[in-house]
Parts: C-alpha cells; structure tokens; sequence
C-alpha cells in the first residue's frame, strides 16, 4: 500500500470508529507507585500481593514503607551483587595476567573470603 493509498484509507475512517480505536489504543499511565509495587511484586512473588493487600483476605500484611524499604534494600543488595561479579571477574582477569596466578588469587580474594564468613 502506498502512502497515499494508507491516508485515504485513514481518511474514510468515521469520528465514530476512530474514537473507537483511540479508546482501544489508549497508553495507560502508571505512577511511580505502581511501579514500585510491580517491582516488590517480581522481587518477592504472588504471595507479597496478599501481604501488600491484607484486606483481600490474608492474614499477612506489610505497610506500604515496609514494601519500599525492602524494594529499597532489593536494589542495594542487587547492586552489591553486580559489583561483586565485576570485582571477581578483574581478580580473575589480573590473576591470569600475573606470574604466580594462584597466589595472586588467593591474596586477591581475601576479603571476599572474610565475608564469606559466618560469626555465630
């Protein structure tokens, strides 16, 4: 179809079907709420919906700063995570570089190793 062809054809549409077609086609606003909720939501799966929504018939409930803080720790915790990943992949890469790898490695990764850790 040419150009042409395709506004004449756009042209010969009613206000009545092109309304019809606008509600349809309609972009849905989300706010930052929402956004937040659907990411607390992917986080930490169906069952937070009955803690976020206790009044639908739940018997847990989370406020809406608890959701936040946790969706704020989510991102701390996801970043800390990639930084790790990046700072073991340069341990590894400089290690290879290095005339004595393993002890390279092994000195390299000490403080990965103290994390590691648990105190009881």
């Amino acid at each position: 179809m040419s150009p042409e062809e395709r506004q004449a054809a756009l042209d010969n549409i009613s206000p009545e079907d092109l309304a019809k077609i606008q509600a349809k086609t309609e972009v849905v606003k989300v706010d930052v709420e929402d956004v937040l909720e659907a990411e607390f939501l992917m986080k930490f799966g169906f069952t937070a919906y009955w803690a976020l929504y206790p009044e639908k018939d739940s018997s847990l409930g989370i406020t809406a700063n608890e959701m936040i803080r946790l969706i704020n720790a989510s991102r701390k915790v996801d970043a800390f995570n990639q930084y790790s990943l990046a700072q073991t992949s340069f341990i590894g890469a400089a290690a290879a570089q290095s005339k004595k790898p393993s002890s390279t490695f092994e000195s390299a990764t000490q403080s990965i190793k103290k994390n590691m850790r648990y105190e009881s």
